[in-house]
């Protein structure tokens, strides 16, 4: 328990860099003073290279939906009030459909019970 965020950035892909960090939230913290976060990761399909209706196929649903699902679960031992805190993973660069990216996460995060914040997928600029 207790990763923190230290450091932001702005840009997007070839224009990414550092810039410093300003807290807009206030994390919760446990009785030791530890941050109420979690952290997980998980990959994105590159459609970029290929026809990216191909996203829309039951087969790439399915591994979408599953993968996010694993992702949001909630593990024992974890606080099951913090929220997933994400964004249409896949849509920016790797040209995937947000509007099927943030469907996928939200029924995924559904399934296991699990409240979900969006955050802006930035656009071909940064911004």
């Amino acid at each position: 328990m207790g990763p923190v965020r230290f450091a932001d950035y702005s840009g997007y892909k070839q224009t990414l860099k550092f810039v410093p960090y300003k807290p807009v939230l206030t994390t919760a913290k446990d009785g030791m003073g530890r941050a109420l976060t979690e952290i997980t990761g998980f990959d994105a399909v590159d459609f970029s290279k290929t026809c990216a209706s191909i996203q829309f196929g039951s087969r790439w649903i399915r591994r979408e939906y599953f993968k996010a699902q694993s992702a949001f679960v909630i593990y024992p031992n974890t606080n099951p009030k913090v929220p997933v805190a994400t964004r249409p993973w896949g849509a920016g660069a790797f040209k995937g459909d947000q509007a099927l990216k943030v469907v996928i996460q939200w029924l995924a995060a559904c399934s296991v019970k699990r409240e979900i914040i969006f955050t802006k997928t930035p656009s071909s600029d940064g911004t």
